[in-house]
């Protein structure tokens, strides 16, 4: 990968945090219906098919740890 296509993608994953963190800001105030656009930023992340490549797997980033607060349930409670 070039580096000015990595450096645009990881401009576009702080793009999307940023619109997470707003979002998120939102609903604990009270919103609601911030939850839906949170969850597209996240799909625009991680969501991979073979008609489109998250940002994570652009980067490289598909097979990192990642920190989780899931409390084992394995459902829609985590």
């Amino acid at each position: 990968m070039s580096r000015i296509k990595h450096i645009r993608l990881i401009q576009k994953l702080k793009e999307q945090y940023e619109f997470i963190n707003r979002s998120s800001e939102a609903f604990d105030q009270g919103h609601q219906s911030e939850a839906l656009r949170i969850a597209t930023n996240l799909r625009v992340i991680f969501h991979q098919t073979r008609n489109s490549e998250s940002i994570i797997n652009q980067l490289n980033l598909g097979k990192k740890q990642m920190l989780s607060s899931a409390r084992g349930w394995g459902d829609h409670r985590d």
